[in-house]
């Protein structure tokens, strides 16, 4: 009977011919990486660091510079607002003023009664809409994504 020779899968090699492999992963969450990485970059691009620095460094000021500018244009659009409520609020009391001087004082009422109602609706309304509720026990099972992570808490168990 011939010997058999042993299959040549890499658990079947010697000690000696077995190879290891090793794989590293770094993150960070910075808008910069650690000094050692940043150090590693430099031997590759010797002005790394201080491009990236100018670089961090102008994204953020244009960031605040929009965020301004979000700021400033939401403050415009309240004024502007305001102004033509005034001026609309203004001109139905100025129609509401002549028709009731000329006589027809319940169509001056009707003016002014959907006039006060608007602005009325307009106050509460604004109430309304940036007030949020906020998560509690009872909105939890109406919305699925806030107990989320107290299922998953649950289900891995208590902490080692």
């Amino acid at each position: 009977m011939a010997k058999r020779s042993p299959t040549k899968f890499p658990y079947n090699k010697p000690k000696s011919e077995q190879s290891l492999q090793v794989r590293q992963e770094v993150m960070w969450s910075a808008h910069l990486p650690p000094p050692g990485i940043l150090d590693q970059y430099n031997k590759i691009i010797p002005s790394f660091s201080e491009d990236l620095h100018k670089e961090v460094f102008q994204e953020s000021k244009h960031r605040r510079s929009c965020d301004s500018w979000l700021i400033k244009g939401g403050t415009v659009r309240a004024i502007f607002g305001q102004v033509c409520a005034l001026t609309i609020t203004l001109a139905a009391l100025y129609v509401a003023l002549q028709l009731g001087l000329a006589g027809h004082t319940y169509t001056a009422a009707i003016i002014v009664a959907i006039n006060l109602a608007g602005l009325v609706g307009a106050f509460l309304g604004r109430e309304i809409i940036t007030k949020q509720p906020t998560p509690t026990e009872d909105n939890l099972e109406r919305r699925p994504e806030l107990n989320s992570r107290e299922e998953e808490r649950h289900e891995e168990g208590p902490a080692a």
